[in-house]
């Protein structure tokens, strides 16, 4: 999954951040982000969104 967009605002929880990124065709996604991670980055930066591993979890319910 790659898909680029916009910041559209930064959420401060410690010890992480939520950033949320409104791409083009106006999908808003939410990554969590370390502090490491938002050093050279600010609202309204262009950014990609992508996934570097897939790794699913599955349980049973009920």
């Amino acid at each position: 999954m790659q898909i680029t967009g916009q910041i559209a605002r930064i959420e401060r929880q410690d010890p992480i951040n939520i950033v949320t990124v409104i791409s083009g065709s106006n999908q808003i996604i939410k990554v969590i982000a370390f502090d490491s991670d938002l050093e050279n980055l600010k609202l309204g930066d262009s950014v990609m969104v992508y996934t570097k591993a897939f790794n699913p979890i599955i349980s049973r319910l009920g």
